[in-house]
């Protein structure tokens, strides 16, 4: 796209409010529409942060399921185990 943005905002051909300040690159600013997403935040990746905990989440479920239905849950209570020997371990109560 060509022209003379800076004139033509002068002149009220296009608003100000969509120019970037100066010594800013036009592109990197956003629009004051596009500001929030959807869910309210500002951070355009506000949807990919809260995705990796909900990926995370149903991992940690899967496994659990899995564990429960076709290992009658030894690694879970390997790992239980494990953990209350490292928690003793390490407060120092036998």
């Amino acid at each position: 796209m060509r022209g003379n943005f800076k004139g033509q905002a002068a002149t009220g051909a296009v608003p100000s409010r969509l120019l970037a300040p100066a010594g800013i690159c036009a592109f990197a600013q956003p629009r004051r529409s596009a500001l929030k997403n959807a869910y309210g935040r500002r951070i355009p990746c506000a949807i990919d942060l809260a995705m990796r905990y909900v990926i995370v989440i149903a991992a940690i479920a899967f496994f659990l399921i899995w564990d429960g239905m076709y290992n009658q849950g030894r690694y879970l209570d390997t790992t239980v185990r494990e953990l209350s020997r490292i928690v003793r371990y390490a407060t120092g109560k036998v």
